[in-house]
């Protein structure tokens, strides 16, 4: 049917839409006529089809970028150079989600475990930023095959200084949580080593008093 014939019957296709919907969930709808609306395309639960696709989003963002904590302007753009899907309603959505996911209700065990099954810290109790940064260290220790050592400052992923951050969390080390230090030693990244003690003061003359004297003991023990 042509748009313009649609517009000047001015058919309330909307309100009709409703009726069908409120029909088919009742069980009141014809089984041939509910086989013709779905040809056409007929979406039975609108927003079951927008999580459906929120998700399809949030696979592709996670084939791409190793993490569902995605910044606010992300943007996916279907293969091939299709159209886009927006982070801003879908992956960002998630996003959204996360922050808020442990309110009662707010989202459904179901669909909590289908975005755990894309990413299983989609929900990190450690801000979405330091998620963002540790995926991006991950793609490229796992995926890159690179040594944690050649990540040094400077060093990015999709736009992140992923080296200097690295630095920052071995210098704030003892204020990461165990789980943030457990997933950063899976990459292969320790702890700090200690200080060396000064060499001034009474401190240092000491150490190197001590230091000398294991040096006449094994030169004693020699002859």
């Amino acid at each position: 049917m042509p748009l313009g014939t649609e517009m000047e019957w001015g058919y309330p296709l909307g309100r009709w839409i409703r009726q069908q919907r409120a029909a088919y969930a009742s069980n009141q709808l014809d089984g041939k006529r509910a086989a013709r609306l779905e040809r056409l395309g007929m979406v039975w639960d609108p927003a079951e089809a927008d999580w459906q696709d929120n998700v399809a989003a949030a696979r592709l963002y996670m084939g791409r970028y190793g993490t569902l904590t995605a910044p606010r302007g992300a943007v996916i753009v279907e293969p091939g150079g299709g159209a886009c899907k927006g982070a801003g309603r879908a992956v960002r959505g998630h996003r959204t989600v996360a922050v808020h996911c442990r309110r009662p209700g707010a989202l459904s065990d179901e669909r909590a475990a289908e975005l755990a099954a894309i990413d299983p810290d989609w929900c990190p109790d450690w801000p979405i930023d330091w998620q963002r940064h540790y995926a991006g260290v991950r793609t490229l220790v796992t995926a890159g095959g690179a040594a944690v050592d050649e990540i040094v400052p400077r060093v990015t992923v999709h736009g992140a200084d992923v080296g200097r951050w690295l630095h920052r969390q071995r210098e704030a080390w003892t204020e990461l949580s165990p789980e943030q230090c457990a997933r950063l030693a899976d990459l292969g990244v320790s702890a700090p080593e200690p200080a060396a003690p000064k060499s001034g003061g009474r401190a240092g003359a000491w150490e190197r008093g001590v230091a000398a004297a294991q040096v006449c003991q094994r030169t004693a023990l020699q002859y």
